[in-house]
């Protein structure tokens, strides 16, 4: 029954989030006219493998007064004509090399041809060879905030589960701005980690969507990955599609929906670990909820917002487990851990901290030879060991047949050369200062930022992802955070502040010091086998973040300031989008 219930309210949830995108994001109903002659009802975005000169597409288009007039239109590879009710839009100052710019494409401000009511709306396009469509994208501006009232509930339920404290749960309501400020400056192609047309996210997402089964591994860029985020997206694909809404938006919020649970499981484990301290515990939910890289990433079109949320609710099972050493909260922990794996490999880092803490808590309380001690901890390892063969089942399969050259990463004989960076003791220590303070960002491809530095690409990538920011309040913001960041870590690593805290709480925290060395130790392990810059950037460092803040929030005002300086940046450099 208590399962129902929750099930029910993360529906009206989803109802509430759905209904504040309906609102603000015109329906499009199209068909499509190909050269060939071929025409039918297509669903937002148009995409077709016809080459040919002419393809039309017409929509059906509702606006209201919440429609937005300025739309950004994503071309490939050739807009010729844009009408509306039969008239031509003038294209005259858009770029010509912008008509067939899939990436950054060209923005029409529509206020003149879209007054409220029912509008029909044309393209015309060319198409040289290859995958051809369009995206259209309406710029919600202000309209964000409607967006964050539709993800309230969403914040209140999560909150309720994971017991949150009043003043925690004000500031992910505040974080909803920054997130949904972000989500509507930010195109689901701008600062990602995913292109389109090569069998990345995007593809996998539309072939289980359209085809109902899984790819093969080697079909794709990103095809060998584990599929339950691949499942969420067709899910979700199919129904922004039946809304009539824009597919890849509807794949951007349901990472926002993700990351908002990483968010409220984090600020659970904070509460259970800095109970005592009110003003540590608010501060810390402030850092976690305004990280920099984390609002960048909580949009992202990609399989790490499901890892980051089973992930989260793992640990936070697993450090009330380790207080209260009940069954239901080991099973608990368990469960996401299967659900982590079965969403991305990196999750096997919870099985192994998993295991080293119940036989650590069974060693301290001398209870190795009590077969009713290990009851519990057998049918956890069960449960984990099934997500794991289901994680890597299929991968090792194609391996074995020689399909694919990696078990674990099955892309890395695809990557660029460009990313290889050195493999020597000096690339991992010491930091490299000297690049860290000069540049803002790090660049994959670029050495003058660092990048073959393990640290430095670890530390200032966990602030600003790999992504460039052009405007100077950008530079300096980036700049500061660089700068923030050398203070804390400064202040954490004083061997008076660290020693006495981890002898007065060792035991207490011990699930937060394993995590804490087992996700670094991954990433230096991945650095080591796939020597390739992204190998260890943002996207792997933000499960270390809860126990990085916790051991912030005990170093002292100083670094309460600090951090808030972090958060204060985020705002700043969102606001400058």
């Amino acid at each position: 029954m208590r399962l129902l219930r929750a099930f029910s309210l993360a529906v009206a949830c989803a109802c509430a989030i759905a209904l504040a995108i309906c609102l603000v994001e015109p329906r499009m109903v199209g068909v499509q006219h190909l050269a060939s002659g071929r025409e039918g009802p297509v669903a937002m975005p148009w995409t077709f493998e016809e080459a040919g000169t002419g393809h039309r597409l017409a929509l059906d288009v509702h606006t209201s007064w919440l429609t937005p007039r300025r739309w950004t239109f994503y071309p490939d590879d050739g807009l010729r004509a844009v009408r509306i009710d039969g008239r031509d839009v003038p294209l005259g100052r858009v770029r010509a090399a912008a008509l067939g710019d899939f990436v950054v494409g060209f923005t029409l401000d529509l206020s003149e041809w879209l007054p409220d009511g029912d509008h029909r709306l044309e393209l015309i396009l060319d198409n040289g060879g290859g995958p051809g469509g369009v995206v259209i994208r309406p710029l919600l501006g202000w309209r964000w905030m409607v967006i964050a009232a539709g993800f309230v509930p969403w914040v209140l339920l999560l909150s309720a589960w994971f017991r949150l404290r009043r003043a925690q749960i004000v500031i992910l309501v505040a974080a909803l701005a920054p997130l949904c400020g972000y989500l509507v400056a930010t195109a689901w192609n701008v600062r990602a980690h995913d292109v389109p047309g090569d069998g990345r996210h995007v593809a996998y997402v539309t072939f289980l969507a359209e085809h109902l089964a899984l790819p093969r591994p080697d079909a794709g860029w990103t095809f060998y990955h584990p599929p339950l985020y691949y499942v969420l997206g067709a899910s979700t694909w199919r129904a922004t599609q039946w809304l009539g809404r824009p597919a890849l938006e509807g794949l951007q919020l349901l990472s926002l929906s993700l990351w908002l649970v990483f968010l409220a499981a984090s600020a659970g484990a904070l509460r259970l670990t800095l109970h005592r301290s009110p003003r540590s515990l608010a501060v810390a939910t402030v850092a976690l909820a305004f990280w920099p890289a984390g609002i960048m990433n909580a949009v992202s079109v990609g399989n790490d917002s499901t890892l980051y949320a089973a992930a989260a609710v793992a640990t936070w099972f697993l450090h009330r487990w380790w207080r209260s050493g009940r069954r239901a909260h080991l099973m608990g922990m368990a469960a996401f851990v299967a659900l982590a794996l079965l969403a991305k490999s990196n999750a096997l880092v919870l099985v192994v901290a998993a295991s080293a803490l119940v036989a650590l808590r069974l060693w301290r309380r001398a209870r190795w030879r009590s077969a009713r001690a290990w009851a519990a901890p057998r049918m956890a390892a069960l449960v984990m060991l099934g997500g794991l063969l289901a994680s890597f089942a299929t991968r090792i399969y194609y391996y074995l047949h020689g399909d694919i050259a990696n078990w674990m990463i099955g892309n890395i004989q695809k990557l660029p050369a460009a990313l290889r960076v050195p493999l020597t003791p000096l690339t991992f220590v010491p930091l490299d200062l000297r690049a860290f303070v000069r540049s803002p960002w790090v660049d994959p491809f670029d050495d003058a930022t660092g990048r073959a530095n393990f640290w430095n690409y670890l530390l200032r990538s966990s602030l600003s992802g790999e992504f460039y920011f052009g405007e100077t309040v950008q530079r300096v913001v980036c700049w500061t955070w660089g700068v923030l960041l050398l203070g804390l870590m400064a202040l954490i690593l004083r061997p008076r502040h660290s020693l006495r805290w981890t002898a007065s709480s060792a035991w207490r925290d011990a699930p937060w010091l394993v995590l804490a060395v087992l996700w670094l130790a991954s990433l230096a392990a991945l650095r080591v086998e796939a020597p390739y810059a992204c190998s260890n950037d943002f996207r792997y460092i933000l499960p270390i973040l809860v126990p990085f803040l916790i051991a912030c929030a005990r170093a002292g005002v100083v670094a309460h300031v600090l951090m808030s300086g972090i958060a204060l940046g985020t705002v700043v450099l969102v606001a400058s989008l």
